[in-house]
């Protein structure tokens, strides 16, 4: 009743897994911007409408509908959106308005482009995304060979914080480092020193076992790749391809 009869235009949109509750938030967003009027909040196949907690940072948290249906009207036009569960909505409207679907949609992936709340922050990458709330470090206090403790910190913070000058040289963006030793020689400590000096750098934490999904490499880089600058800190690697 609310989109009236006749022909239906629609246009759906999944995100990458990883980005699922970040999806909720820009919708939530777009469609409370200037110019929307929030109509009502349904639920699916006669179910109450599902909404979530969202960490948009470290101690920050918004409500987000993850599953239901959004009745909501822009300029006249009235469009229902669809929320299956995280990563996945879908617009629904008359048939003539298939162009204002169309850019609802895009607007909202170019709003999560845009306001991506992971970029420059310190995360982890498990099923989904969670904030991390690492302990800081002063670099200075790091106790280790001075060669070894500048090696590393120029292969990883002062390489992303100078990566204009040295493509400028045909040197490609990425650089890795492997951090060896018996448990206890300080290689969290020295992890947890480099995320604490990576200003505007995405720092983004795992484990190489028990997360390696069929996708989950492609995913982790995928996510990287997104968020650049950004470091990944795998622990145990050698676990990888056991």
């Amino acid at each position: 009743k609310f989109l009236g009869n006749g022909p239906r235009s629609v246009e759906a949109y999944e995100a990458p897994s990883y980005y699922g509750l970040l999806l909720a938030w820009a919708t939530k967003c777009v469609t409370a911007s200037p110019g929307f009027k929030a109509i009502s909040v349904l639920g699916l196949n006669f179910t109450e409408p599902f909404f979530r907690d969202v960490p948009t940072d470290y101690e920050a948290h918004e409500s987000c509908l993850i599953s239901g249906l959004m009745l909501v009207e822009r300029e006249g036009i009235r469009m229902v959106i669809t929320f299956d569960g995280p990563g996945y909505i879908q617009v629904l409207a008359s048939e003539e308005s298939q162009k204002e679907v169309k850019k609802l949609v895009e607007d909202i992936k170019e709003y999560m482009n845009e306001h991506n709340f992971y970029r420059g922050k310190r995360i982890s990458l498990s099923s989904r995304i969670s904030f991390l709330n690492a302990e800081q470090r002063d670099w200075d206090s790091i106790v280790l060979d001075t060669d070894m403790k500048n090696s590393i910190r120029l292969n990883t913070i002062g390489f992303l914080k100078n990566v204009a000058r040295v493509q400028e040289f045909g040197i490609p963006p990425k650089r890795g480092i492997i951090l060896a030793g018996d448990p206890g020689t300080g290689k969290t400590i020295i992890c947890k020193a480099l995320m604490s000096e990576a200003d505007n750098i995405t720092c983004i934490t795992t484990g190489a076992y028990g997360e390696l999904s069929a996708n989950y490499i492609s995913d982790l880089y995928s996510l990287a790749q997104d968020l650049s600058p950004s470091i990944i800190f795998i622990e145990d690697i050698d676990f990888i391809g056991q």
